[in-house]
């Protein structure tokens, strides 16, 4: 396998998320599928919202269109919401992001999303990207985190 195509599966790391504040598990399986479940509110309506549990990979399975802007993120669980103050999306200047928490070796790392629907932001803190930054060869991989 040549060294892109490894850092792109890399790339496609399974998460396993869960809620900052209850702290239950986001991840769901269900007849083969897997999924990342939240609730969101888009125009006063809630709907389930399913996210792809793999890095990069950006499949919703949603109604919504691309560039809808979701109003809120919230737990299945505990029903808090996930949306973060003062944290803007850098790649499609939407001004709400939601965290999760995403487990990093034995530890759990804060996880940003763009709450605007198609777009493919998501970042972690430069301090918790070292910790899962891949080494490949002797040499550390680019992450496409930090955008």
């Amino acid at each position: 396998m040549s060294e892109h195509n490894l850092i792109s599966e890399l790339l496609k790391t399974h998460i396993n998320a869960y809620c900052p504040f209850c702290r239950a598990s986001l991840n769901k399986t269900e007849k083969e599928s897997e999924y990342l479940a939240f609730k969101a509110e888009f125009n006063s309506n809630e709907i389930e919202l399913k996210l792809s549990p793999y890095i990069n990979v950006y499949e919703i399975e949603s109604e919504y269109m691309k560039g809808d802007k979701f109003d809120d993120l919230s737990c299945p669980h505990c029903g808090k919401s996930l949306v973060t103050e003062g944290v803007k999306c850098p790649l499609c200047d939407y001004g709400k992001t939601a965290m999760v928490l995403v487990s990093s070796s034995a530890k759990l790392v804060e996880f940003y999303i763009c709450l605007r629907f198609g777009c493919e932001w998501h970042n972690l803190t430069k301090a918790d990207e070292k910790k899962l930054k891949p080494v490949i060869r002797g040499r550390k991989c680019r992450s496409r985190t930090q955008r």
